[in-house]
């Protein structure tokens, strides 16, 4: 789809969504793709650029990049685990699936360590000729994820910031909940013309502010959801079966109870920090505000 003549989106398989996503090309005078792991929509347009924009590093996004051969960058916080697959494993969680289920991920998804050429920070201005594309590091999806600007055409290249319905994902050991909601807030502020994501279709004109509105409402959901249930206590197990975030475990399932469990953690921590859950051994229970919490360990 072109947004301009030089700036251009290719979905991915299975409609840009996980394990897939979708890219973002600049045609200009330097060519590049934003991200990789469109599948055979991306290869199949023959396209060649000069050089590989990762927005993240996780797997759904840079799977294939090595295929291009060209020079990489990334954001600093986020090369880590582009280049090492022992470092992927800790910051993704993965490593605590176990050996056997860990290496079937991985391959599930593609990933293979990929070098990287350079990086770009906040601000940083990237030029292609006639595009020029402003860098946000937007975290919280992960430590180093950034979105790209093209100001003055109005086209913002959103990644895993992706408006879905389902709503923000952070769960990784490196995703991060306030940040995440700080990110959506500065991308909010910016009113962008048209939003383009890794896992979305576009969204345009009036609708982007509400789109990013009901995106960011959706942790405060997923905290009030928690608070309900939580009048009586349970334990983190008990709060992953009710399947809260994702409703239902498709296969492979033991990987999406492991992301749903991951997330409901986050939301705890927070709850807990924030004084309006209380912990006693592994259980957890709202906390009213005339009650004085206590901490007995956490699951």
């Amino acid at each position: 789809m072109e947004f301009t003549r030089e700036i251009k989106a290719v979905f991915g398989d299975n409609k840009g969504r996980f394990p897939f996503c979708n890219c973002l090309i600049i045609d200009d005078e330097i060519k590049a793709v934003i991200d990789t792991g469109g599948g055979d929509p991306l290869h199949s347009r023959g396209f060649d650029p000069d050089l590989v924009i990762l927005s993240h590093y996780h797997p759904d996004h840079i799977r294939d990049a090595a295929s291009f051969n060209r020079p990489v960058y990334c954001h600093p916080a986020d090369i880590p685990p582009v280049e090492k697959e022992e470092i992927l494993l800790d910051y993704t969680s993965f490593r605590e699936l176990g050996d056997t289920r860990a290496r079937m991920v991985l391959e599930f998804l593609r990933y293979r360590p990929l070098p990287v050429t350079g990086s770009f920070a906040d601000g940083d201005v990237l030029n292609f000729g006639r595009v020029q594309l402003r860098v946000l590091h937007t975290p919280g999806h992960s430590p180093g994820h950034c979105c790209f600007y093209a100001e003055r055409e109005g086209v913002l290249f959103s990644a895993d910031v992706d408006l879905t319905s389902f709503g923000p994902w952070y769960g990784h050991n490196s995703c991060e909940l306030d940040a995440f909601e700080e990110s959506i807030k500065r991308i909010m502020s910016l009113q962008p013309a048209v939003v383009i994501s890794g896992h979305n279709d576009p969204v345009r004109g009036g609708e982007v502010q509400a789109a990013l509105q009901a995106y960011l409402e959706k942790i405060a959901e997923r905290d009030r959801l928690l608070l309900d249930f939580l009048e009586r206590p349970a334990t983190l197990e008990e709060m992953t079966d009710q399947k809260f975030i994702y409703g239902k475990h498709p296969e492979p399932a033991f990987l999406y109870r492991h992301f749903e469990k991951k997330m409901l953690k986050k939301h705890l921590d927070r709850l807990f920090t924030r004084g309006q859950v209380q912990v006693g051994g592994k259980a957890y229970r709202r906390l009213e505000k005339r009650q004085k919490f206590f901490y007995g360990g956490q699951d």
